[in-house]
């Protein structure tokens, strides 16, 4: 009997793991979300990060289609930047059931004031 149980429980918790997954990963490191010419000057104004949400089902996007695009967006509302340079993104990802993922998408950069034309010769 207690064998029984122990093979049902240890059947369980296999099966779990197997429908049930997660993973992290870096998805990108970029100079600056925004193109900088030669002819501009910006002001660094800080730290700056935001974040976004996005469902797959059965690969399809469910809700928001560019989570990163959102995630910069954000970053930038909270630190009224014009534009992130040095910015690192990250995604983590949660699956269910071989069909539902789940993920999110995370943007960390300096935020900036961009002055066009502005620079010195």
């Amino acid at each position: 009997m207690e064998k029984t149980v122990v093979k049902s429980v240890a059947l369980v918790l296999i099966a779990t793991v197997g429908l049930l997954g997660c993973m992290a990963m870096p998805a990108g490191l970029t100079g600056s979300t925004y193109p900088i010419t030669a002819n501009d000057s910006y002001t660094e104004i800080g730290p700056a990060s935001g974040s976004a949400w996005g469902v797959n089902i059965l690969g399809i996007p469910v809700g928001e289609l560019s989570p990163a695009k959102k995630a910069i967006e954000r970053a930038l509302t909270s630190s009224g930047g014009d534009a992130l340079i040095n910015n690192t993104t990250m995604e983590s990802r949660m699956f269910f059931l071989w069909f539902v993922t789940i993920y999110q998408t995370k943007v960390n950069g300096t935020a900036v004031k961009i002055q066009k034309g502005g620079a010195r010769r």
